[in-house]
């Protein structure tokens, strides 16, 4: 059995006693043909180790990560908690030449939260039940369909059933990450034919989906946050469908909320907002606040489905910053008389239209246009508005990104503040 560095740390941290193996109808324990496509599932994970990770950005990272010894002990890590407890091996049962199905009960404290008053290990059961349908590609990666049930307090104090659904990939007895690419074109079809989990059954899963649909109808990619203007503290947003032509009878209209936090899968344990009617092509924004500056938020719609939770589409947003080291550094100041300071910098891939913005009661325009900026441009440039400056009139700092319309914008000035 190979030893990596994550093993060896994980049998120091803690080992819990599980003889459980995988049962087969197929005693081959030999490599498969090894090619893309082909890959065999071992008939025992013992001697194995697996590295889960999720895909973010075009990236992976680590999620959880598994062993069981050559003599049957068993260990789990989730890479998003404080205090590991333990684990078990439920069940192991290779489905076919190409997949293993797993269900591993995992104790253990999640890390995050942000301070809110459900935040905190006696508003969770350290619980979570996973259910693990691996497919593999090759020999030693694969796709994997993951499923976590665990119980607990949810954003209105309500203890209940969370289940969270993900589609994570991996790779056996190696820290070098799986090759995406490649298994993303097998499955596909673009390599190794028909999918490997394919059956009679019709595929009820959306785009991206691995066959398996939902008992709602909806798939993980049906709902997402649109994001409209973003302030150091705070932004607006609304909840959408990726296919709003789905949804012309108000009767068939969901009811979502938004999960938040500043890291990857936010669950409703994090920061919420309320639920509410999502309305297709609707012009309306709702206000997202209490964030600090230059700080990378993730956020997913959820609903409650038969009474378990549902998450969606994950988006993330940088909230831009007041200091130079900031990715969107924006900044008005008042000096005097009429005249405002400006102070900008980009450090950030993209290209952005930076203006100055005014708007009163009579309505909105852009008295001064500073031109496309992208990384690496920086400057302070001063403008003096040249009629009476009433106290109902405020001026902020645009930099709208041109690629995805999303506008990130200073303090809010008005005269003789800063």
């Amino acid at each position: 059995m190979k030893v990596t560095k994550f093993l060896a740390m994980m049998l120091m941290a803690f080992t819990v006693g599980a003889l459980f193996s995988c049962s087969s109808d197929d005693d081959d324990d030999g490599p498969g043909g090894g090619g893309s496509g082909s890959g065999k599932a071992p008939s025992s994970i013992r001697g194995h180790e697996f590295n889960f990770f999720y895909e973010y950005g075009g990236e992976l990272y680590r999620s959880v990560s598994f062993f069981q010894s050559d003599n049957g002990t068993f260990g789990f890590l989730s890479y998003s908690t404080t205090d590991m407890l333990g684990a078990r091996l439920d069940e192991c049962t290779k489905t076919s030449a190409n997949s293993l199905h797993l269900e591993i009960l995992s104790t253990h404290i999640e890390a995050g939260g942000t301070g809110g008053y459900w935040d905190g290990a006696q508003y969770q059961d350290a619980d979570h039940r996973y259910t693990f349908d691996l497919f593999f590609v090759t020999d030693d990666q694969g796709i994997a369909y993951v499923t976590e049930t665990k119980g607990g307090l949810d954003a209105w104090g309500h203890w209940g059933i969370q289940t969270t659904e993900a589609t994570w990939y991996f790779r056996m007895d190696s820290d070098v990450k799986p090759d995406k690419a490649m298994i993303d074109a097998v499955i596909s079809g673009e390599e190794g034919g028909d999918e490997p989990w394919e059956d009679d059954e019709e595929d009820q899963g959306g785009s991206g989906d691995i066959g398996h649909g939902d008992s709602d109808g909806t798939s993980v990619n049906d709902l997402l946050v649109d994001i409209s203007a973003v302030y150091p503290t705070y932004l607006y947003y609304h909840v959408e469908y990726a296919n709003p032509g789905n949804y012309t009878n108000p009767d068939d209209y969901l009811t979502a909320g938004v999960c938040y936090g500043t890291s990857p899968n936010p669950t409703v344990f994090d920061e919420t907002t309320t639920l509410e009617t999502v309305r297709p092509n609707s012009d309306s924004y709702a206000v997202m606040d209490g964030l600090k500056p230059n700080t990378t938020y993730y956020m997913r719609p959820f609903r409650e489905v038969g009474g378990s939770i549902k998450y969606y589409r994950e988006t993330s947003v940088k909230t831009p910053g007041t200091g130079e080291d900031s990715d969107v550094m924006l900044k008005l100041t008042y000096l005097y008389d009429n005249t405002i300071k400006m102070e900008y910098s980009i450090n950030t891939e993209g290209t952005f239209k930076l203006e100055l913005w005014t708007w009163d009661i009579s309505g909105t325009f852009s008295p001064y246009d500073l031109g496309y900026k992208t990384k690496g441009d920086k400057g302070v440039e001063t403008y003096r508005w040249p009629i009476n400056w009433d106290k109902r009139r405020y001026f902020h700092l645009l930099a709208t990104n041109v690629e995805t319309g999303v506008s990130y914008r200073s303090n809010i000035l008005y005269k003789g503040t800063d």
